[in-house]
């Protein structure tokens, strides 16, 4: 009868890397760097992170919070911004700070965003969304709740032809307009990014991405009532791979929204 082996674990071990000569300065310069002396980019999703760990329970205080940036090999001087993250997640009300003992608790939209896997300023931009939306919604059309489902920070234009999205918004039957104007669409503003004005700040900024998604929506509803895609492309000059892209995110993001409705309650964009 063959014996087994037994497992053993090693003290050690070797590793190989195949570099050019000319590298070899780089790397020999990384691999022996001190940690502590390491540059690094800060993480662009450090508040998502600190709202996970409150909403797990592994931060329950601000004391908690510094130590699980700290395993994220932020200096010293992002570590001390933890706290205005925490402040702004407060604000946001994605978590709640117990005045006497400082207890650290996700809300419920807090809880949702988590269960979503979408990023708070996802979060807050369905928030806004569906809040405008409960006030007034127009129904003889798809194209509001198809909005509503289209990603916030689309991009399928590199270059946007403000003259020509101008003429497509000039053409729209009156049901559309009826949308675009409840979401804040608007000539004045089409026409301010025809004469290259309107361009800086953040009301502008919010205005821009506002109004790229609603026209990333129009050729989204063309789609979806099974107009040719060449055609939908040559519409609104949006390249092929990208309008196909543009529905493959939709509908994940879709998928998301679902995920971050399904903890609320029904009532909670339904009362008045």
């Amino acid at each position: 009868m063959k014996k087994k082996k037994r497992k053993t674990f090693l003290d050690y071990c070797e590793s190989f890397l195949i570099v050019r000569p000319s590298d070899e300065p780089n790397i020999h310069q990384a691999i022996f760097t001190p940690i502590d002396k390491i540059v690094h980019q800060k993480p662009a999703d450090t508040p998502r992170f600190i709202l996970e760990g409150i909403s797990t329970g592994l931060a329950t205080n601000f004391e908690n919070v510094e130590d699980l940036t700290a395993n994220l090999l932020m200096t010293l001087e992002e570590q001390n911004n933890s706290q205005r993250i925490v402040e702004k997640l407060r604000d946001d009300s994605f978590i709640s700070i117990e005045e006497d003992s400082g207890i650290l608790e996700a809300t419920q939209l807090g809880k949702a965003t988590m269960a979503s896997a979408l990023p708070p300023e996802a979060a807050l931009a369905i928030f806004e969304d569906l809040s405008v939306a409960k006030r007034a919604i127009v129904l003889d059309t798809e194209l509001h709740m198809l909005y509503l489902v289209t990603p916030v920070n689309v991009t399928v234009w590199q270059e946007a032809d403000w003259h020509h999205l101008f003429e497509i918004f000039t053409r729209l039957p009156e049901e559309h307009r009826r949308v675009a104007k409840i979401i804040g669409i608007n000539e004045r503003f089409l026409v301010d990014r025809m004469r290259g004005a309107g361009i800086g700040g953040a009301e502008n900024e919010r205005k821009f991405k506002m109004h790229i998604r609603f026209f990333s929506t129009l050729a989204l509803f063309d789609l979806i009532n099974e107009v040719d895609i060449h055609q939908v492309s040559e519409k609104y000059r949006i390249p092929r791979g990208s309008l196909q892209t543009l529905q493959s995110q939709s509908a994940t993001y879709a998928g998301h929204m679902a995920d971050w409705l399904s903890l609320f309650d029904v009532y909670t964009f339904l009362d008045s």
